[in-house]
């Protein structure tokens, strides 16, 4: 669950930068988690920690419109499930092969697929969860 309110969530995306300004060091579950540079090519991206498990890790994250996120896969261990919030997205897998994500809808990327996202026209939010939880290995 965000704690943020509304209006402190738009305070927060009315200071980003236009471009990404660093990946942002290690925090505390709760804490702002910021703008991810290794994954938006375009756009920007609010992430915050729900959930911190060795079982599954979640993040609630929120993209401004016509954001891009870049090729990445979540590790050898880890699958992703997406479920869209809010707005919608496309998710691109590195077979072609696309699925259009909208409001309660959701998809699992299998470990190690490569995949990317481009971002509605219309703010978007998800729920991202890495199952088990991704590891820097």
């Amino acid at each position: 669950m965000c704690v943020r309110t509304k209006q402190e969530i738009d305070q927060l995306i009315a200071k980003l930068p236009d471009e990404p300004c660093g990946l942002i060091s290690m925090i505390k579950p709760g804490q702002f988690h910021g703008v991810m540079e290794w994954e938006v090519l375009k756009g920007r991206m609010l992430s915050y920690p729900v959930y911190d498990d060795p079982a599954c890790q979640e993040y609630h994250t929120q993209f401004l419109p016509n954001s891009v996120v870049n090729w990445h896969d979540h590790g050898q261990q880890s699958s992703e499930v997406i479920v869209c919030l809010r707005g919608s997205l496309t998710i691109i897998q590195e077979d072609g092969e696309q699925l259009t994500l909208k409001e309660k809808d959701f998809c699992v990327i299998k470990r190690t697929v490569k995949h990317m996202a481009i971002i509605s026209d219309k703010p978007t939010e998800i729920l991202a969860m890495t199952i088990p939880k991704e590891t820097n290995d």
